[in-house]
């Protein structure tokens, strides 16, 4: 999370069980979100990001996908 509280959403389908994490071992990423405030308040658009913060997010979500 940053400073001002902005932050990275993502969704994952099928979701993950507490009592039986691996019973869905393949996720898929269903949404992706840039999000404000401390409580996933408001959205928005990832073109408000720096671009040093733009490649970290989009290295992150790359390392997820292998």
């Amino acid at each position: 999370m940053t400073p001002d509280d902005r932050h990275v959403m993502v969704t994952f389908e099928p979701g993950i069980r507490v009592f039986d994490p691996e019973e869905h071992a393949e996720q898929h990423i269903g949404r992706v979100m840039l999000m404000t405030g401390r409580h996933s308040g408001s959205p928005l658009a990832f073109g408000e990001l720096d671009p040093v913060a733009a490649s970290e997010v989009i290295a992150d979500l790359h390392r997820l996908t292998e």
